[in-house]
């Protein structure tokens, strides 16, 4: 048989139906005002009345006394930790350095547009080689090198 009860509560996490209290889950009554369920928050310690259904699961009906805050353990209180976090002065790139990755980055795309040129002249002209094909790709390279320089 259905029925209700008084109990202190604990409120230790919220549910989209409910609330966590004493480790055990609690879902919100039709009959809980909007009124007092604004008053179930995480850490809020309250006397509050309890349906009981015939299957034991429990809901809250109504906030009998004015919620208290709790006090939080250091145990239990959560602390903020950045997902990274800052490199230390030694572990930060020189400008030199971030110079030679940035010139080794160009360089990469540079070899890659010598050699779609190349790939193109082969399918417009014949080499009869592989050296051939090999020097024709290292002379783009060095020409879009030296227009790199240039503009810098």
């Amino acid at each position: 048989m259905a029925t209700t009860q008084v109990v202190k509560v604990l409120v230790e996490t919220l549910t989209p139906y409910g609330f966590k209290s004493n480790g055990k889950y609690v879902n919100y009554s039709k009959q809980l005002s909007a009124e007092d369920k604004a008053k179930v928050v995480p850490g809020a310690a309250f006397d509050a009345e309890y349906y009981i259904s015939d299957g034991g699961k429990e809901y809250l009906n109504k906030v009998l006394s004015a919620p208290v805050q709790a006090t939080e353990s250091k145990a239990e209180k959560k602390t903020f930790k950045p997902k990274f976090e800052k490199k230390a002065d030694a572990d930060k790139m020189s400008k030199s350095e971030w110079q030679a990755k940035d010139r080794s980055q160009l360089i990469g795309g540079l070899s890659h547009d010598a050699a779609t040129v190349v790939a193109a002249m082969l399918a417009v002209a014949h080499y009869p080689t592989t050296v051939e094909v090999l020097t024709e790709y290292k002379v783009l390279l060095e020409g879009m090198l030296k227009i790199r320089d240039q503009i810098n």
